[in-house]
């Protein structure tokens, strides 16, 4: 081991000090999809999404950490405070900068996103149901079970007809 020279000044050691990491999104943000932010106004960590996620902390975006979304299309978007879709939900509909002022915060954990289809587009597959004979009134389109159709546009015991295009069943209880 040297030793050092009596009298000498002693070389002062640097240590760097660890620096945050750069909290930039780096992602098209006109491309059709929905953009989950970790802050306001559009900002800092950030990811992309066009299909359903049962855990936000996988994504880079984190779990507990949404504060704003970007919605580029037709899309509609519910934010879970559990994971694996549980517990309560925001449905948001369009783009917003603070989402911080929600009922839940931003205590959000999975997401579900679903493209919109218009119900008078007849062409379209699915599960039509509306609140007034004839296909008249709310509608709600549907490609999968719904367990509460009082968290949809058509109610809780409001069905009053429905349309099935393509090779879809519908149940109602």
């Amino acid at each position: 081991v040297p030793q050092p020279t009596p009298g000498a000044t002693p070389t002062p050691t640097f240590t760097p000090t660890p620096t945050a990491p750069t909290l930039s999104c780096n992602i098209n943000s006109s491309q059709p999809g929905v953009i989950l932010y970790s802050d306001q106004n559009y900002t800092g960590r950030c990811s992309q999404l066009t299909s359903d996620h049962p855990n936000l902390g996988q994504l880079t975006v984190g779990d507990n950490a949404v504060s704003s979304i970007r919605i580029n299309g037709d899309y509609q978007v519910r934010l879970f405070e559990f994971t694996s879709y549980g517990g309560r939900y925001v449905e948001v509909n369009a783009s917003n900068a603070n989402l911080d002022v929600t009922s839940l915060g931003e205590q959000f954990s999975s997401v579900t996103v679903r493209q919109k289809v218009g119900c008078d587009d007849e062409s379209a597959p699915g599960v039509f149901l509306y609140s007034d004979k004839n296909y008249e009134g709310a509608c709600v389109h549907l490609l999968a079970s719904v367990g509460d159709l009082g968290q949809t546009a058509v109610g809780d015991n409001d069905v009053s007809s429905a349309r099935i295009n393509g090779e879809y069943r519908l149940t109602l209880f």
